[in-house]
Formats: structure tokens, sequence, C-alpha cells
């Protein structure tokens, strides 16, 4: 995200009145402290996300039920809520663009752990899963709701002020409020792409972050660049860019994001219908 172009509380479009602040913590949090975080380079800041996810076991070692989701649409304006680096009580801000990392868990353990998040952060939710009920019948719940398009995934962003993991549906609901805007230049778009080919193929020479004098519009990252597996220096743009021509059929996206290097584009519509056709385990 370039924070020389983002925009505060009134600064960007008139946001419709967003949820109150969640205040129901999440046993299974992690620190978000221990995570590398560079203001304005979010898009790194992920990726070094998804390789400490990946270290720590949280996620799976190679990244399989990790993906980079980077939102950002033609005019380069995305509204988003409960962001720390608004100046709004309800966290709006217009990015030019944004990233965050989507896990949806393939096996039992994930499951519980997905299960127990959104127990959880929803107030109305039936009492936990007891630790008794049987690993079967857990996962035929997990299955069954699936099957009806819900995602039983977590979202890691660390520039939001909302329960770190959020349950998919929270986050959604609350920082992105899909159809918020309609069919306008601020209605968003999902760049998913599957972590381990990100993690391969992702490059930035951080040029985005300087002026026309050569001079740093934010400071970078105190680690060296990111250079792709193939030596390629930097290609962020083509991840940031998309349109809505980008969209394809559900059917097709659900595929592809598993082989193509710069993933495949969603838009607010189907976002959560994508990722509940992710393969079952």
């Amino acid at each position: 995200m370039d924070g020389g172009r983002a925009a505060a509380g009134g600064a960007g479009p008139s946001p419709v009145a967003a949820s109150p602040h969640s205040t129901a913590p999440s046993s299974t949090s992690v620190d978000v402290s221990s995570f590398t975080h560079t203001p304005c380079y979010c898009e790194e800041n992920i990726y070094m996300l998804c390789k400490e996810l990946m270290r720590i076991g949280v996620a799976d070692l190679m990244g399989t039920d990790l993906y980079v989701v980077f939102i950002s649409n033609e005019e380069k304006k995305v509204p988003l809520w409960h962001q720390k680096a608004s100046n709004s009580d309800d966290g709006f801000i217009c990015w030019d663009y944004h990233v965050i990392c989507i896990q949806v868990k393939l096996n039992l353990i994930g499951v519980v752990f997905c299960f127990s998040l959104v127990c959880t952060a929803n107030i109305k939710a039936v009492h936990c899963v007891s630790c008794s009920i049987s690993c079967y019948f857990l996962m035929c719940i997990w299955k069954s709701r699936r099957n009806k398009g819900e995602v039983l995934g977590l979202v890691w962003d660390l520039d939001s002020d909302l329960p770190f993991p959020s349950p998919f549906s929270q986050y959604v609901s609350n920082a992105i409020q899909p159809l918020a805007f309609g069919d306008s230049i601020y209605r968003r778009l999902f760049r998913v792409v599957h972590a381990p080919l990100f993690l391969q193929s992702f490059a930035s020479d951080r040029s985005h972050m300087k002026d026309p004098a050569g001079n740093w519009i934010q400071l970078p990252p105190k680690y060296d660049p990111i250079v792709a597996a193939d030596g390629t220096t930097n290609n962020l743009h083509e991840y940031i860019a998309m349109s809505v021509d980008d969209v394809a059929d559900l059917e097709s996206m659900v595929n592809d994001v598993y082989s193509n290097n710069h993933g495949v584009v969603v838009n607010e519509t189907i976002l959560s219908r994508f990722f509940s056709r992710l393969p079952h385990p």
C-alpha cells in the first residue's frame, strides 16, 4: 500500500455505517507484534508472514493452506474498515491497494482451530463445540457448512485492529463490507494467489516507494529486496493491476489459482463462494 495515497476518515468516499469494533477475544490468537511489519509495505509484510506461519507450524510446511490476496481496483481506490492507519473511529481508510493472507485449513486440526475462532468471535453463536464431540461429527459439521457456501478460514491482516487472525466471515463483514459501494469505482477486486506460487514468483525492488527524485516516500524494510526464484527483481505491478474483465467463471478460477503465478481475480460478489469451493480434504 502506498501511504502517500491513503485517505483516512472523510478524505475518501462516504462509507456506510461500519460495524462496531469487535471486542470478542480470540482464544487461539497469535501475537501480531511477533511478525515483521514495515508500514506501507503490506505486500512484503504478508510475504514474510506466510514464511513465518510456515516456520512455526501454524500453517502447512509448504504453505498449501495459505492464499495471498491483493485488494485493489481499476481506480486504485480501495475502501476498507478497521485499519490501524485510519484516523476514524470505525477504522475507515481508502488505500490504493492492500494485501492480506487468507488461510483455509484442509485438515481436521485446522477445522478445530478455525471452528473455535468462529465460535469465539460470533456473539450469537451457539456454545463452542465441546471437546468430547467426536472428530467425525465435527468434520460433518464443517463439510455441511462449506457445502452451504460458508468459509471456515482465517484472515491474517497485520494492519487491521480486528482479532489477529480473524475468522473469514467476521473480517469480510466488518473490514470489507461487500457491496457497500455497489457498482461504483470503489468496488473491490481480489487477486488471490496460492502462497507456494507467490513465495516463488513475487519480487519487488521497492521503486514504487520512491519519488521522481529518487527519495523514499516511506522508508523500506531493513532486509534486502525480495527477488523471485527465477531472478526477477520487480513484478509488484503485475499483482496490483486488475480489472473486472479479469474475473472468469468460478469453476475455472478454483482450478487456475493453483497453476497461475499471478493467481486469479475475484470480485466482491463471489469472494466467499470462491473460498468455499476450494478443494475439500
